[in-house]
Parts: structure tokens; C-alpha cells; sequence
């Protein structure tokens, strides 16, 4: 790469891992200009997928969309398949978070026809997870399940342990969304396994979270209340997002509870 737009990337990156996305971006443009003058379509390539992954972070979708495309070309146009087929899970992912779960799924699928015979077990596992929670939210749970435990037997192979217990999870929620308590509680429990021989605070979070639904669900309510303690402790820690909602849901159950203690 040019080492003028390699700096500068680096730079935006930098920026980019700070939350600092006004000075990651101004670095992109930069790289942009001497990249578009240089025709270097390598560091084009590079350049041009910083700033679509910025615009996907910041809200702003369509522009987002404008670059991966113009990144799918290049790639298409340098015969690079895996770069064509991780720009496409991108443009997927971009689709289905706007809300169009039909063209995140084209995405996906087309991506998945190119990556899978690649081997690229890591990003296949990713993307059969995303297509299982499409099928989930379309209440398709036998897909889902069926998509889940395809990506956890390739994520096992690759020994990626945090998106493991993310897969683990999904699976756990996903029984639970059919009903199927009895075996949501061992995927929530392998999760927070995984996340405890980690010793990482915000896995365990997650995993307690998506536990304390599932006992819920058993009508366990101490176990519930207890785990949802927990998580509202690492909210607290990290001002995580749902710390608001949490709290209310706890309270929920400590209501009920009382009730339950007074033969309400």
C-alpha cells in the first residue's frame, strides 16, 4: 500500500477505535483522495471499506451501502473472491438492520455460496448465526435451530470462545422463544461458562442476562432475580444501554415474588 494512504488509515483506525469518528473519517477522505488519484485499486479497496464501515456505525446506512458497492466491484473486478463474499455479508448485515430481512437475506445466501467451499469457516459461522436469527424472527424456529447448530459446530472447530457463547446464547434464546426451557438452560449455562474461563465481565453479562429469561420461563423467579442482580451490577460497571430496562424488568420479578409470597 502507499504509504501516505497507509498512514492515513492507520490513523483513521485509530481514531475509529477511540469512538473519535469526525478525525476517523477526515483520515478516510484523505486516503480517498490520494487513493482515487494514485489508482492504486488495492489501497482503494482498503480505503473505501473504512469508510462504509464508519458510515454503517454512525447511522448512515445508504452511504454505507454506496461504498460497499463500489468495493464489491473492485473486488469482482481483481477476481478476489473472499473479498467479495465478506463485502456482501457486510451489505447484508446493512440490510437486515435497516429492517429488510429479505435483502439482508440475498446477501447472505450469495455470500455464503462463495465463502463456505472457501473454507472460511470463521465468517461462514457468523453468517449462518445471522441467517438463523433472521429465521427466528420470521418464528421459522426449526430453521433457526437447524442454522445454529451448524454455525457452532464450525465456530468450535475455529476456537473463537467469545463468538461461541454469542452462538450459545442465540440458541438458548431461541428454545426459549419455542417454550423449550429444559433446553435453553444448557446453552445459557455453556455460555457462561465459556464466558467465566474467559474472565470476561460483559460476556458473563450476556450470558446471565439470557439465563434469567430462561428461569423465568422455568418459573425459577429467586434464580431469575438473582441473575438479573448480577447483570445489572456489570450495566452499573460499563453504563451499558439496557441498565434502564433491566432494572424495571427486576423489579417486575421482586413484585411478583411478594405476590407470590402472599398468596397473590
Amino acid at each position: 500500500m502507499d504509504s501516505s494512504s497507509h498512514q492515513l488509515n492507520q490513523r483513521g483506525n485509530r481514531f475509529f477505535g477511540r469512538g473519535d469518528y469526525a478525525d476517523a473519517q477526515a483520515c478516510y477522505q484523505q486516503a480517498l483522495e490520494l487513493d482515487r488519484r494514485n489508482g492504486n485499486v488495492r489501497n482503494l479497496v482498503v480505503t473505501l471499506g473504512n469508510l462504509a464501515n464508519i458510515c454503517a456505525c454512525t447511522d448512515r446506512g445508504e452511504q454505507a451501502l454506496v461504498y460497499y458497492r463500489e468495493v464489491l466491484a473492485l473486488h469482482k473486478a481483481l477476481g478476489d473472491r473472499q473479498g467479495i463474499g465478506v463485502t456482501l455479508v457486510n451489505m447484508g448485515n446493512l440490510r437486515a438492520d435497516a429492517g429488510d430481512s429479505d435483502g439482508g437475506e440475498a446477501y447472505y445466501l450469495e455470500a455464503l455460496d462463495l465463502l463456505e467451499p472457501l473454507g472460511e469457516e470463521r465468517t461462514v459461522a457468523l453468517l449462518l448465526g445471522n441467517l438463523a436469527l433472521i429465521a427466528r424472527g420470521r418464528e421459522d424456529y426449526h430453521r433457526a435451530l437447524a442454522l445454529y447448530e451448524r454455525a457452532l459446530v464450525l465456530m468450535t472447530r475455529v476456537g473463537d470462545p467469545q463468538s461461541l457463547s454469542g452462538l450459545y446464547n442465540s440458541l438458548g434464546k431461541t428454545y426459549g422463544l419455542m417454550r423449550r426451557y429444559s433446553d435453553a438452560l444448557p446453552c445459557g449455562q455453556t455460555a457462561l461458562a465459556i464466558a467465566e474461563r474467559l474472565g470476561d465481565e460483559r460476556l458473563m453479562a450476556a450470558a446471565w442476562y439470557h439465563l434469567a429469561f430462561i428461569y423465568e420461563g422455568l418459573e425459577q423467579l429467586e434464580q431469575a432475580v438473582a441473575i438479573m442482580e448480577k447483570v445489572i451490577v456489570v450495566d452499573l460497571k460499563y453504563q451499558l444501554p439496557k441498565l434502564s430496562q433491566n432494572r424495571r424488568r427486576l423489579e417486575q420479578w421482586k413484585q411478583r415474588l411478594q405476590e407470590r409470597a402472599h398468596g397473590g
